[in-house]
């Protein structure tokens, strides 16, 4: 498969970090760590992580599940790109602010080369994992299907999902915990 993109793999609870560090790749823009990234994102961890991530914030299980907090303003893409000078912008896109056609609106980022990240519950997606969210980079729709550049090294790179039950996963995450279309663009 002819891929965009470089399949990384994320450190735990960093699949953030690693789909911010496959889009900062493709775009030529200079690395950062997976727990640089994920620490200006709010990285908070489970004690017995502290170890891998000594620069993680420590605390309680976040509503939207260990890993970064972007719904925090403070620790939104934005500032993210504007601290690291990326000439990048980040736009969350819920599911329930679209006018037009998802899979038509998603073809069109695509197509323009925009970068787009789906935020969903992987449980809910999968049947698989933890019940808090997870994030993947859309590498293209084909017909009703969406691929999906999976960052997690239990499962294969390239994920093949049905538009209509990723739809649902993004929907059961919730918009107030960034469940949806993370778009980045120039």
């Amino acid at each position: 498969m002819k891929t965009r993109y470089i399949p990384f793999v994320h450190q735990p609870f960093c699949c953030v970090p690693a789909t911010i560090q496959m889009i900062l790749y493709r775009r030529n823009l200079k690395l950062l760590s997976q727990e640089e990234i994920g620490c200006d994102l709010g990285l908070i961890i489970p004690k017995e992580y502290y170890e891998i991530l000594p620069n993680a914030r420590r605390g309680s299980k976040p509503a939207s599940g260990w890993g970064t907090q972007l719904q925090e303003e403070r620790f939104s893409l934005n500032s993210f790109f504007e601290k690291h000078d990326y000439p990048l912008i980040y736009e969350y896109k819920p599911l329930d602010s679209f006018d037009e056609n998802l899979i038509d609106w998603l073809k069109g980022q695509l197509e323009k080369e925009e970068d787009v990240i789906v935020c969903f519950n992987a449980r809910k997606l999968w049947g698989v994992g933890n019940d808090g969210g997870h994030v993947c980079v859309v590498e293209n729709v084909d017909g009703d299907y969406v691929n999906l550049i999976e960052t997690n090294c239990d499962y294969p790179k390239f994920r093949k999902v049905k538009f209509s039950d990723l739809v649902e996963s993004m929907k059961y995450h919730g918009e107030r915990n960034l469940g949806g279309f993370w778009l980045i663009r120039d």
